[in-house]
C-alpha cells in the first residue's frame, strides 16, 4: 500500500457553537447531508474538521464540491467518511482503498487527521 494523500484540520469549537447556537437548522441542511448527524457543536465541528481533511488528502480544497459529498460518520467513537459525487471521482482516480483517520477534540478544538491509500502501482 501507498499513502497518496494527507490531511488535516483543526475548528475551534466555539466558533462553531456561535453558529449552532443562532442558526443550528441552516448549519446543519449545509453541512450535513441528510444520513449524518450532529448532536452537539462539538459533533457538528468534528464532522467540518473531517470534512476538510479528507478533501485536503485528495488534494482538494473543501469546497471542490458540495459538502454533502464528503459524509462524515461517527459509531462507538470511532470517525469514518463516506464519499458521494465528484469526491468519490476523485478518490476513485486516485486510486483509494483504504482511509485512516482520527478525529480528537481537545481543550476547544476537534482536529481531524486523514491518510488515503491506495494499492501499490494504482496512484497515477
Amino acid at each position: 500500500m501507498s499513502v497518496v494523500g494527507i490531511g488535516i484540520d483543526l475548528v475551534k469549537i466555539e466558533r462553531v457553537e456561535a453558529i449552532w447556537s443562532v442558526r443550528r437548522a441552516r448549519f446543519v441542511a449545509r453541512l450535513l447531508h441528510a444520513n449524518e448527524r450532529a448532536d452537539s457543536a462539538t459533533d457538528a465541528a468534528c464532522a467540518f474538521a473531517l470534512k476538510e481533511a479528507t478533501a485536503k488528502a485528495l488534494g482538494q480544497g473543501l469546497f471542490a464540491w458540495p459538502l454533502h459529498d464528503v459524509r462524515a460518520r461517527s459509531a462507538g467513537g470511532r470517525w469514518s467518511v463516506d464519499l458521494a459525487g465528484r469526491a468519490r471521482e476523485t478518490a476513485d482516480s486516485m486510486g483509494v482503498t483504504k482511509w485512516h483517520i482520527d478525529v480528537c477534540v481537545h481543550e476547544g478544538w476537534a482536529t481531524a487527521l486523514v491518510v488515503a491509500e491506495c494499492k501499490d502501482g494504482v496512484n497515477a
